[in-house]
């Protein structure tokens, strides 16, 4: 079935991986060695940067009463 699919769409990127059966939590732990630790503040940053809005971050409040 795998194949047949490979050969009826060869740019399909999605290709899930089988879990390597392990025993208790070691699964867990690789998987948690995989993933990037980034601190919230590093986004909230990025995500500043990233705004079109102005620079001053937080201090504008936009209630949808108001226009």
């Amino acid at each position: 079935l795998r194949v047949q699919h490979k050969k009826d769409h060869p740019d399909y990127k999605y290709q899930p991986r089988r879990r390597k059966s392990v025993k208790n939590g070691q699964a867990e732990a690789e998987e948690a060695t995989e993933q990037t630790h980034i601190s919230p503040n590093a986004i909230f940053k990025a995500l500043q940067a990233d705004s079109p809005h102005s620079s001053s971050g937080m201090s504008e409040v936009h209630s949808p009463g108001k226009q």
